[in-house]
């Protein structure tokens, strides 16, 4: 088993080499350095890896993943090949009725369900937090960052930070 030696996946990988002990399989355990990793994942030179992802939100993006031309250029890095998965994600991609394409890509999930190329252990949340003085904008969950334009500070609430606007650095 390998994978970088990240504190949670570590905790992970430890949990799994007992659990495996206990129905008789022996685990050895590589904390591999990343660059390592991804040659060794590249070539197919693993029976397992523990591996940390964090994907683009948009549906669209499970090409990159899972799409099997996505071997040896994207982030497919099991190799995982199946053409109905493909034609499938494709087809949600280029549908332009939003139900249609919803009901593709949960096809496509359950491809990927009924294949089982990768096991998800956990997934941790993430926390944000923003100061009361900000007035912001709509926050879409998959772009927090999408209307940062309408940001503002309450005037009443300043720092002096929050008075230099642009052009300041020349005055």
């Amino acid at each position: 088993m390998s994978g970088p030696a990240s504190g949670n996946r570590f905790k992970a990988i430890t949990i799994l080499q007992e659990q495996f002990k206990q129905v008789g399989v022996r685990v050895t355990i590589d904390a591999l350095d990343p660059a390592v990793l991804m040659s060794n994942s590249d070539a197919g030179r693993f029976d397992v890896s523990v591996l940390g992802f964090s994907g683009d939100p948009n549906p669209g993006a499970l090409r990159q993943t899972w799409k099997s031309e996505q071997r040896k250029q994207g982030s497919n890095y099991g190799s995982y090949s199946n053409p109905s998965f493909d034609a499938t994600v494709d087809s949600a991609v280029a549908e332009f009725d939003p139900k249609k394409s919803r009901d593709l890509f949960s096809r496509a999930g359950e491809i990927l369900a009924e294949d089982a190329p990768a096991i998800w252990l956990y997934e941790l949340r993430t926390v944000s937090g923003i100061h009361k003085r900000f007035r912001r904008a709509r926050m879409p969950l998959h772009a927090w960052w999408a209307h940062l334009d309408q940001w503002s500070v309450d005037p009443a609430q300043m720092k002096d930070r929050d008075r230099i606007g642009p052009g300041a650095a020349k005055q």
